[in-house]
């Protein structure tokens, strides 16, 4: 045998066996599979698929998805102010709800002046009311 492998006749065969006994016969399809520059392998065929109409369609997605995100971006922006602008007005109501609270008493002591006022401005006519009464019922007696 190695008279046939010196001389060339047999050379190929035992490449191929000690190929087998090594495992690089996986390895070897392997990069035959992935062979950039064959028109049968993986990446040949991905890149045969893509031609000038998918490359229009990339670039519309690429297009629909930066507009997306600037959209996003502008979105959460408009919500930081708007967070913003409730915390501020949470404070602000805050405060009104102090004042009025200030004012409560204020307000029935201005309900009670008013009520007050009310009776002074009835008391007279009472007392003509109450002293007509008081007359008519003198004179039923004589």
């Amino acid at each position: 045998m190695s008279k046939d492998i010196s001389s060339g006749k047999k050379s190929s065969d035992f490449a191929e066996a000690v190929k087998g006994l090594l495992g690089l016969n996986g390895f070897i399809s392997a990069i035959a599979h992935f062979n950039p520059r064959s028109k049968n392998c993986v990446i040949g065929s991905y890149d045969s698929s893509f031609d000038a109409k998918s490359n229009k369609k990339i670039s519309e997605y690429t297009d629909t998805i930066d507009r997306c995100n600037r959209e996003i971006e502008r979105l959460e922006a408009r919500l930081e102010t708007l967070d913003s602008q409730i915390e501020s007005a949470k404070q602000r109501k805050g405060e009104k709800t102090e004042k009025i609270k200030q004012y409560a008493e204020g307000e029935e002591l201005q309900e009670q002046k008013e009520k007050n006022s009310r009776s002074k401005s009835e008391m007279p006519k009472q007392l003509v009311l109450m002293f007509i009464r008081q007359s008519a019922r003198i004179s039923i007696l004589q």
